[in-house]
């Protein structure tokens, strides 16, 4: 026995809708029974239905890997209105929409919290189509953040239009397949300042574990870094992570360094490059391992080393204990200094914390302004 449309809504199913008809279908399907955020309160309600801001995710090539993960995970940490772009092979200029809900129980006893998806397929043909179609869906009064999966060159007009009503636009491209010329495009058509790259944000662990290491009493220690290392697992090794790149490009831009020449960027992964910083010089050496289950790269050590001056010299190495391990070991060589921990709990950022970390940061990210131009120059942009 087939599941009447509402039980379809409320199971992730989509209901096919006319464009026109969207926000009387969604009032419709949602029901009585569901209490709006913001709106009165309901006696007994089944579910409540949260906005929190316009998410537009814009995925229009081939299926975007993790795509469904990622809208589970947008929805049960930052509840909004999803609308999705994907593209449709069926011929002429037409525009198909439908919509569902996702939803997530947040504690035994209370009412169900969910968001509501609105999916638009395209033709190629219709796809300036959906910059009018999304102005007519995002709910007034809340800030929009526009969620790009690929090269924004590929249909830059959209991009372009889709960005004007934006306040934050995230940039995801596939690390480290992903050529960082997309990124250097986006941020010269973005004077607002308003694209990031979603693989800076999987790095917040590692800041963490670097900053830490020069709280006092090893303040001191920051300029006398001489040499960073850090090793890498990318899926491919065709091109440098990015990830590992911002890395440096965060340490660099915080310290005041400035890039000396141009970087070498070989193959397998490889990029060794030259920082100015006051009184010398800090060599930089990114190695990548390939690792054909890693979707995402993931760095695997960061070593920070020490010059023998008139202190003693040595390093620190900041190293994950495995793939598979949340475990992160440090190591320190010939310091005088009390010591650290040996082992941290440091898990990596899953679709779930990557996706908060993206949507939850200021819109003003001076570290990332600060970092954008070496991360480029160190991958050859």
């Amino acid at each position: 026995m087939s599941s009447s449309p509402t039980e379809a809504f409320y199971e992730g199913r989509g209901i096919p809708v006319e464009l026109a008809q969207v926000e009387d279908t969604l009032d419709r399907l949602w029901g009585p029974a569901a209490e709006k955020a913001g709106g009165p309160e309901l006696d007994d309600p089944a579910v409540t239905r949260v906005v929190l801001a316009n998410v537009v995710i814009a995925s229009l090539g081939p299926d975007h890997p993790g795509l469904d993960a990622t809208i589970g995970a947008i929805t049960e940490r930052y509840p909004s209105r999803l609308i999705v772009l994907r593209s449709s092979g069926d011929p002429g200029r037409h525009l198909d929409a439908e919509v569902s809900a996702q939803c997530h129980l947040p504690s035994p006893g209370r009412p169900q919290v969910c968001s509501e998806v609105i999916i638009l397929r395209a033709s190629p043909e219709g796809r300036d189509l959906l910059p009018g179609a999304v102005r007519s869906l995002r709910e007034s009064d809340l800030h929009s953040v526009l969620w790009w999966c690929g090269d924004p060159r590929e249909a830059s007009n959209l991009f372009d239009e889709l960005s004007e009503g934006s306040t934050r636009v995230l940039l995801d491209l596939p690390d480290p397949s992903g050529d960082p010329a997309a990124l250097a495009w986006a941020n010269e058509v973005d004077p607002a300042h308003r694209v990031r790259d979603l693989a800076w944000f999987g790095l917040t662990p590692w800041r963490e574990r670097v900053a830490d290491l020069f709280d006092p009493p090893a303040t001191g220690e920051l300029g006398r870094v001489a040499s960073i290392r850090i090793r890498a697992q990318a899926e491919s090794t065709g091109r440098p992570p990015r990830a590992a790149a911002w890395l440096v490009a965060w340490l660099a831009g915080q310290l005041g360094w400035e890039p000396v020449g141009s970087p070498r960027v070989g193959g397998a992964g490889r990029i060794e490059a030259t920082l100015r910083k006051p009184g010398g010089e800090v060599s930089v050496r990114i190695e990548s391992e390939a690792s054909p289950d890693c979707r995402r790269p993931r760095i695997v050590s960061v070593e920070l080393g020490l010059p023998c001056d008139s202190r003693p010299g040595g390093g620190v190495r900041v190293e994950r204990s495995g793939s598979e391990t949340c475990e992160v070991h440090i190591a320190l060589a010939d310091r005088t200094e009390p010591a650290f921990p040996r082992f941290v709990v440091a898990p990596e950022y899953d679709a779930t914390k990557l996706v908060a970390a993206a949507l939850l940061t200021d819109r003003n990210d001076p570290p990332y302004r600060r970092a954008l131009p070496i991360a480029l120059w160190l991958l050859g942009r």
